[in-house]
């Protein structure tokens, strides 16, 4: 059982609670996917990530930019 929760997605909320590296993972790849939309990720995309996550197909690039965002997501609110 994992300690961080994740928001598949936010409106209706769907939470899962993941170890920390997974959490990583489907957090890098939201990033980057949106990324690749140049915008926020709709309810279908981030289903669509989840299940090619857990299937596989999507695996995240731990870049510079990605692994910054992680770092900040550890401290937190500010």
């Amino acid at each position: 059982m994992g300690l961080h929760r994740h928001h598949i997605t936010y409106d209706p909320p769907v939470i899962e609670n993941l170890c920390e590296r997974h959490h990583e993972d489907i957090t890098i790849i939201n990033l980057q996917q949106a990324g690749k939309i140049r915008g926020a990720l709709s309810n279908k995309h981030r289903w669509r990530n989840w299940y090619c996550w857990l299937r596989g197909e999507l695996r995240p690039r731990r870049t510079a930019k990605a692994m910054e965002y992680i770092e900040e997501m550890r401290r937190g609110p500010r």
